[in-house]
């Protein structure tokens, strides 16, 4: 069973911590551990935000006090996480344009796994990630793990400008920029599916814990998509 702690983070949060080497089953304690503090101290929560081994939880300081709070933190740890208690994920599929022309650094990936470009197109298109966390950018959600073969370590020096919808590699996890931002991930592709809307809930489109699979588009369709993104079954990862 993960173990965890936490100590104050401020006034109004407790930070919670997972101990432990970061892997699949130590980010499944982390969702199984915000599903049960959903169920348990719904009433006192502000915000939860899970990253890859920690949470941090904002609480209402008018509903319950800090010894409070900890004392019922206290009570949680003596009991199991169960499997049941995680969220169910949800399967994404992306659709992604695997091409130098938006990919600037496919061919370079591709020399230095020393594999050809249909090869790293085949082995990060056939791979179902997991969504560890959300951050860096509202949207962006680090996916993992990128097979050993094409893990690629990040830009010596970043970009002061990624396009939105870029997909990108950086050592083991993977990613697609939601945004245009600053960023020294290596770009291999171009996603054309909007990853994060403020006007519309849940705001992100990947949550923690879903799975993602890419799906390898011609630039034809990849156009279509982008035109009329609500032809494409993110859940069947199809053009309808």
């Amino acid at each position: 069973m993960a173990q965890w702690r936490f100590e104050t983070a401020s006034e109004c949060a407790i930070m919670i911590y997972f101990d432990g080497e970061l892997s699949v089953s130590l980010n499944e304690s982390v969702g199984q551990l915000n599903s049960l503090l959903i169920e348990r101290l719904a009433p006192i929560l502000i915000d939860l935000v899970p990253s890859y081994s920690s949470i941090l939880l904002s609480y209402d300081v008018c509903k319950i006090s800090e010894s409070e709070l900890k004392q019922a933190l206290i009570l949680l740890q003596q009991e199991p996480l169960e499997a049941g208690q995680s969220i169910n994920p949800s399967l994404v599929h992306l659709p992604v344009w695997y091409s130098e022309e938006v990919g600037q650094d496919l061919e370079r990936v591709a020399q230095q796994s020393r594999l050809e470009v249909d090869q790293v197109i085949k082995i990060h298109s056939g791979t179902d990630y997991r969504a560890f966390a959300l951050g860096f950018a509202p949207g962006f959600a680090y996916l993992g793990e990128v097979d050993q073969r094409i893990a690629t370590p990040r830009l010596e020096t970043p970009r002061v400008s990624v396009p939105a919808g870029s997909v990108a590699i950086a050592d083991q996890q993977t990613a697609v920029y939601p945004a245009a931002s600053p960023g020294g991930w290596n770009i291999i592709g171009q996603c054309p599916v909007e990853l994060f809307n403020p006007t519309q809930a849940p705001y992100s489109l990947i949550q923690p814990a879903d799975r993602v699979r890419f799906v390898s588009v011609n630039q034809d369709t990849f156009e279509r998509i982008k035109q009329c993104p609500e032809h494409w079954s993110l859940s069947e990862g199809s053009y309808v």
